[in-house]
């Protein structure tokens, strides 16, 4: 199976970012977790990007296991293009404009 490239934009990165900052100032351990669910979410991703159903418009999404985010992607010809990691409770949509 092809694998898709993965790419982030800016504004995605500053998510993940943001939200690791805010469980590494509650744990250390928690933080780590993060990341390895986003790793986790993003090999799925790559692996299928058509797999996953239609989020918003053109987007698709992908939710982390055990955290309240999902990874929000835009699948392109030759690669995916992640547009935001959102927490799917917390200001919804205000990543539409990225895409």
């Amino acid at each position: 199976m092809v694998r898709m490239p993965i790419e982030f934009i800016a504004d995605a990165e500053h998510d993940v970012d943001d939200a690791f900052n805010w469980y590494f100032a509650r744990s250390t351990e928690a933080a780590s977790r993060f990341l390895v669910a986003l790793r986790n979410s993003i090999e799925l991703i790559a692996a299928g990007p058509e797999h996953w159903p239609l989020y918003a418009e053109t987007t698709r999404s992908c939710p982390l296991r055990k955290f309240p985010y999902r990874v929000v992607f835009v699948v392109m010809s030759d690669r995916v293009r992640v547009v935001a990691v959102t927490h799917e409770r917390r200001k919804p949509g205000y990543w539409n404009k990225r895409s």
